[in-house]
């Protein structure tokens, strides 16, 4: 089944059977919405209504997706003549058929044949993703699902292979850090990515020679900290908080100073001195500048009827911290804390859908399902179910775990795309509805 929530997501011929309808149907949405994924479902009977409109389509570089399926009948005649005509079949077995993958390569477009049920998955992600980017860089530790679908990989160098670090992530901490080990082959780090890449777009404003230049121009222009490499390798951290003072005791009360603002005049470090809740920088791109509550667009209370059928809230992003993001789930010693996708379950909400600690559940939503085993848990409120960022993506080989690629265990899946929130542009990761149900079904 199709499951939609926005209209006009669903182009029919009404339940008329009009043969061809699909094709020129497709195409028109294309043409209306050329960054939307267009997808047609036709037989092989009515796409060779209109099968020369694949020359349009190529002319024209409309990047419509057709899905042929391929029963070698004209199906709903077929279908009449099996229900009202005690299955008189007439002219509706097509065996003279043409080969639709040579027929598509023929006009200049892309064919892809299925013809066993494993292939579904792996050839239906090629086709639906191609040529929707015409270029695709993947840099990754590992390969993954995402560079499998890369035209071009990049290997990063590991954390200890590399002089540089992101020092903002330990607030007021400044750590000594340098690399312990050559990265090998052809691994670098992603500052040496962006240098290079922003040396060939405009040089001028990448005018360092290395990574090293980069980290000490951090220092200078952001803490005031002028010093050559081997000057910061002396010292194993540096507290940069204002509020120290020089013998390393702080110092209280510093808005009464004037410690706070760059004036030295007393109070906070903002326009007016004070504590603001309105939010000059809000005011100016023009949204509310004042703090307020809007309700999701995706509720019990905003939709209630979807929420009958999706009376759960699901909240993604929950923290594991063996592992970073969706990254490590391959790794022998982080996987065996965590060896299998779960969902936390409030102990009311397991009782009412009939479901155990320990088994095997689908989560669903308005954009598709996954599977995860039930912790059952006061850990989450109840009528809210918590899943974990990792998603589980990669298999462990060396446990013999299986990896769930980047749409069986992940928490995103659930979660829709748009509308997000108008000043961050943030996703409704953890408002939107869900259902659970005991079982994997049919992943």
């Amino acid at each position: 089944f199709y499951t939609f929530t926005k209209p006009r997501t669903l182009l029919t011929s009404g339940g008329l059977g009009t043969m061809g309808y699909g094709f020129p149907a497709a195409i028109g949405a294309q043409f209306a919405f050329p960054d939307k994924l267009v997808i047609n479902v036709a037989g092989d009977g009515s796409i060779q209504m209109n099968i020369q409109e694949l020359a349009t389509v190529v002319q024209n570089k409309i990047p419509v997706k057709v899905v042929i399926l391929n029963n070698g009948h004209l199906g709903m005649v077929r279908q009449w003549q099996e229900l009202f005509y005690n299955r008189n079949y007439s002219h509706t077995n097509m065996e003279a058929q043409p080969d639709f993958v040579k027929l598509a390569e023929a006009y200049g477009a892309e064919g892809y044949r299925i013809s066993k049920p494993e292939e579904l998955e792996d050839v239906l992600r090629k086709a639906l993703t191609s040529p929707n980017l015409e270029f695709v860089a993947s840099k990754d530790f590992y390969m993954s699902p995402s560079t499998k679908l890369a035209d071009l990989i990049f290997p990063s160098a590991d954390w200890s292979e590399r002089c540089t670090y992101d020092e903002e992530l330990d607030g007021n901490m400044l750590f000594t850090f340098d690399q312990a080990v050559e990265a090998p082959g052809e691994c670098k780090d992603d500052w040496w990515f962006f240098l290079q890449w922003g040396k060939r777009i405009k040089p001028e404003d990448w005018p360092w020679a290395n990574e090293k230049e980069m980290v000490l121009w951090r220092f200078k222009t952001f803490y005031n900290l002028d010093m050559t490499w081997e000057e910061f390798q002396s010292e194993p951290f540096r507290n940069t908080d204002p509020s120290m003072t020089a013998t390393g005791e702080i110092e209280r009360k510093r808005y009464e100073t004037g410690g706070l603002r760059p004036d030295g005049k007393p109070g906070f470090n903002t326009p007016t001195g004070r504590v603001e809740f309105w939010s000059d920088t809000m005011a100016a791109f023009g949204y509310d500048p004042i703090p307020d509550y809007t309700e999701p667009f995706e509720s019990p209370l905003s939709q209630p009827e979807l929420a009958k059928e999706y009376p759960l809230i699901v909240s993604t992003g929950f923290r594991v911290y063996s592992f970073f993001h969706s990254a490590w789930t391959n790794i022998p010693s982080q996987r065996k804390l965590y060896p299998d996708p779960f969902a936390l379950i409030h102990p009311d909400d397991a009782q009412t859908y009939g479901i155990t600690d320990g088994e095997w559940v689908t989560i669903s939503s308005p954009r598709g399902k996954i599977i995860s085993k039930a912790l059952i848990t006061r850990e989450t409120k109840k009528g809210v179910v918590c899943i974990p960022r990792a998603g589980w993506r990669d298999e462990c080989p060396e446990l013999g775990l299986p990896g769930y690629g980047w749409d069986k265990a992940n928490g995103n899946i659930l979660v829709p795309s748009e509308p997000s929130e108008p000043g961050y542009g943030a996703t409704p990761m953890r408002s939107s509805l869900c259902k659970i149900e005991a079982g994997r079904g049919d992943l």
